[in-house]
């Protein structure tokens, strides 16, 4: 009897602490998770962008293909590399092309702009269609809260999804909260939204914060059991401290009367 005692409230404990930790609950096997149409990323004012194109047999391509040499410093070492031209996007979404001259780019996904640019320079300047290739340099976002590695962190990819932007922190805690994940999200007219996302659903694809973009900021909340020893460590701290300072008064009176 008693060691049913002792084993129920373990049994019942691990259990509790599975429906809190686990990700993606209540899917049968064979389930097929709802989702959106394919997320891509939008550019956005202040983004940086390589673009090169290609057209065979013609000279006017160079222009697109400008490589510029780039210091690295590598166990303190100095040498260049050499790269496409940075295009920076300026505050008001647009950028300075060859050929094109300034070029509203700002909400158009990185195939959307390929495609554009290959319009317009065929138009004029190519007599075939050119390859055009558009790269969306690395953009950030920020991981906050109880994962393993709290800090900023860069996407050298176009599509990254929370799970993917946890994984690269190391994951969640097992005190981080999973149903409360916070979004702070800054849309280009200046506006702000925070999403919250419980990533114990099964419909989580089907948030719009589901999708990594530009600068976000992602807050895992700590989970009350932390909270709670958090608190117990502060009180405990404090009395052990005072504890220690009547001590030391008792023992200097008694120094002082003896």
């Amino acid at each position: 009897m008693a060691l049913i005692l002792v084993t129920v409230p373990i049994v019942m404990s691990s259990c509790t602490a599975h429906q809190k930790t686990a990700y993606l609950q209540n899917i049968s096997e064979h389930s097929t998770m709802t989702h959106s149409e394919r997320y891509e990323v939008k550019i956005q004012p202040f983004d940086r962008l390589y673009i090169t194109a290609f057209s065979e047999g013609s000279s006017t391509v160079e222009a697109f293909n400008i490589l510029e040499n780039t210091p690295i410093n590598s166990r303190n070492t100095i040498f260049s590399s050499r790269r496409p031209v940075e295009y920076i996007v300026d505050a008001e979404g647009y950028i300075h092309l060859p050929l094109l001259g300034r070029t509203k780019v700002d909400g158009k996904s990185v195939g959307e702009l390929e495609e554009f640019i290959a319009n317009e320079l065929i138009k004029e300047h190519y007599k075939e269609r050119p390859i055009v290739t558009v790269r969306l340099y690395a953009f950030s976002y920020t991981l906050l809260g109880d994962v393993a590695s709290p800090g900023v962190y860069y996407s050298d990819v176009d599509h990254l999804n929370l799970f993917e932007a946890l994984a690269r922190a190391g994951d969640m805690t097992i005190f981080g909260k999973r149903d409360n994940v916070k979004i702070i999200r800054e849309y280009p007219d200046g506006t702000k939204a925070i999403g919250t996302i419980d990533i114990t659903s099964p419909d989580i694809t089907d948030s719009p914060f589901f999708n990594i973009q530009q600068d976000d900021i992602i807050y895992v909340e700590p989970n009350s059991a932390k909270s709670h020893n958090a608190d117990f460590g502060s009180s405990a701290h404090l009395w052990i401290r005072g504890v220690s300072i009547a001590i030391s008064i008792a023992a200097l009176i008694c120094r002082i009367v003896l």
